[in-house]
């Protein structure tokens, strides 16, 4: 879940803790935890509701004065692709903190779903159509799952790619719960062994 850089404080002093979203299917899941910023939150519950049921309560919760205030916000972070008829859903979270949910435990998390495993992907699309050359991702995540352990420089020199580059690149990666360091060179988390056998069915797919 994405949140607007001026929302992070308010969350996690916990003046935050319910945001409204309209989605064609269930994005989030109740027990999930997903990162923010430097720390991360846990999904509490995701209710579709109408309209007419947002409190005031709730909507000061989500960082509104009003239900209208909600629905015009709700509006208006729609992006262009998105249905803004959709359901629309009240999400509750909590706070975790920064040191209460760190980078290793997102790793080991691979128990996703599919809206969570699908989020994770179009991140990584993301980054690809950011990217100044070629798709970088998963020829990166499979370098690493072909050779845990391997020094970045050997690595980057295997894909012709430049060392400071490549563990920029790595560092995206791990920021997402996809890599691990190790003493010398990464391996994949479970996470990230999750996600990468995902992309290489839809890479096989995509060649039958």
């Amino acid at each position: 879940m994405q949140f607007r850089q001026s929302d992070l404080d308010a969350i996690a002093n916990g003046d935050i803790t319910i945001s409204f979203r309209r989605w064609k299917r269930r994005q989030a899941t109740p027990g999930k935890a997903h990162r923010l910023g430097d720390g991360a939150i846990e999904i509490v519950a995701v209710d579709p509701i109408a309209e007419s049921e947002i409190t005031h309560n709730d909507a000061r919760a989500s960082g509104c004065e009003s239900p209208q205030e909600v629905l015009a916000a709700v509006q208006g972070h729609l992006r262009r692709d998105q249905d803004p008829n959709a359901q629309l859903y009240r999400v509750e979270f909590r706070w975790l903190g920064s040191e209460q949910q760190p980078r290793e435990r997102l790793a080991a998390n691979d128990q996703m779903d599919d809206a969570e495993l699908d989020e994770v992907l179009t991140k990584l699309n993301k980054m690809d159509a950011r990217a100044a050359s070629v798709p970088w991702t998963q020829p990166t995540l499979a370098a690493i799952h072909d050779h845990p352990g391997r020094r970045a420089g050997d690595l980057a020199d295997a894909q012709r790619r430049d060392t400071a580059q490549f563990k920029r690149d790595v560092r995206k990666l791990k920021a997402l719960g996809l890599t691990t360091s190790l003493e010398v060179g990464y391996r994949l988390s479970p996470r990230g062994e999750r996600v990468f056998a995902a992309l290489s069915d839809r890479s096989r797919n995509a060649k039958s």
